[in-house]
């Protein structure tokens, strides 16, 4: 489809080398910092999104629309393959895909769909740096194998139907 919204983290000085994730199937939403779940909520359902008392968002949809209406999220990865020369990087990375009907659920308010993306507020940092959590919406989407001995980590897209994402 058609590119919603960007965010690059390399374009800040602090961002060189984007952010860090951490990979948590005990939450239940991505979690993001205040900033970036302010930038996201305005651009989500041409910012009709009401925040929730849970510190997620509510969006007004039918459950049939969720494909239609709500933007897949796509997040870079660089791979260990990465090299950097003067700054810039080999391009070596991968990309996990995330569907609607991953992260956004009918909510038990008529009209309405929960979007499980969650304000993690303005501390929400790793090693320093801003961080992103990724929970249970990204473990739908993607496959992820864990090689402990050589510390790495797989990430593969799985091929989602809306029939296949509970």
């Amino acid at each position: 489809g058609t590119l919603v919204w960007n965010l690059d983290f390399n374009q800040y000085p602090w961002g060189s080398y984007g952010v860090p994730a951490r990979l948590d199937t005990g939450t239940d939403s991505i979690v993001v910092s205040h900033d970036l779940f302010e930038r996201l909520v305005s651009q989500l359902v041409d910012g009709q999104c009401v925040l929730n008392s849970m510190k997620s968002i509510d969006c007004p949809c039918s459950p049939l629309e969720i494909d239609a209406i709500f933007p897949w999220i796509s997040i870079s990865f660089e791979t260990a393959d990465t090299q950097r020369f003067l700054g810039f990087d080999t391009g070596a990375d991968t990309r996990a895909c995330i569907p609607p009907s991953a992260y956004v659920k009918p909510s038990d308010k008529e009209g309405m769909c929960s979007v499980a993306i969650v304000d993690g507020g303005s501390y929400q940092r790793f090693f320093g740096r801003l961080g992103i959590v990724l929970g249970v919406p990204f473990f739908r989407a993607v496959s992820v194998g864990v090689d402990v001995e050589r510390h790495r980590i797989s990430i593969k897209n799985e091929q989602v139907s809306k029939f296949s994402v509970p």
